[in-house]
């Protein structure tokens, strides 16, 4: 959404981080597109997503067309005129209380206080909300507090889920691809887990497109304790 109202340098820099080149109507609608399959097939088996994205804008300052029927038509994102030249706060709390609304309660601060003020002109919104059901579930009884390394190489206490079944599972030589399904739809949770506590950053880079498409595909069902 944001890219869709940039210009120059400012897009160019956005594209570039997004791994578009050339933004234009059809990337959009692609987005878009893949947005709605998404939410389709994750409602699925009990599941339950959310997207809530919206735009607001302070009252009485126009809006290029273009721009406002890929927000409202693509984005499915409504466009809201508030008043936070004179009243900031209000405007913050319709913005957080039409965000629970579209979110089943559970994000009910999308904007902290003293995020905006009275030179705001414009808030984009987009709020994600995920339930799923796993197609193998934790014991709860198996939970138990263990080390979780974190950058730095320090560590704290986390509660570890733990339990041993089939699932997809594979290896690169820098890391294991662990992939776990929820109940009742195609949507899966792929893990990616760094075989080196400081492996993380080269793990990032390595993650392209084709390589991703290619690890994911040679997953095979094995029995695994995680």
């Amino acid at each position: 959404m944001l890219l869709d109202g940039a210009r120059g340098q400012t897009a160019a820099g956005m594209a570039a981080t997004l791994v578009q080149p050339q933004p234009g109507p059809a990337y959009h609608a692609a987005v878009a597109a893949l947005a709605a399959e998404l939410t389709k097939q994750a409602n699925l088996g009990g599941n339950q997503l959310a997207v809530a994205n919206g735009l607001w804008l302070q009252q009485g300052l126009p809006l290029e067309s273009e721009f406002e029927r890929t927000i409202s038509k693509l984005y499915q994102a409504p466009i809201t005129p508030l008043d936070f030249h004179a009243n900031a706060e209000q405007a913050r709390q319709e913005i957080n209380s039409w965000t629970a609304q579209h979110t089943n309660g559970r994000i009910a601060e999308l904007l902290a206080p003293r995020s905006i003020d009275a030179a705001t002109r414009l808030v984009l919104t987009s709020a994600i909300y995920f339930y799923g059901k796993w197609s193998s579930p934790f014991d709860p009884s198996g939970t138990r507090a263990e080390p979780f390394q974190l950058g730095g190489g320090r560590t704290v206490d986390a509660k570890f889920m733990h339990q041993k079944a089939d699932f997809l599972y594979g290896e690169t030589p820098s890391a294991q691809i662990l992939e776990m399904k929820y109940a009742g739809t195609p949507v899966a949770f792929d893990i990616l887990l760094p075989k080196t506590n400081d492996g993380l950053a080269e793990l990032e880079r390595s993650i392209k497109p084709d390589a991703l498409s290619a690890w994911l595909g040679a997953l095979t069902l094995s029995l695994i304790h995680i």
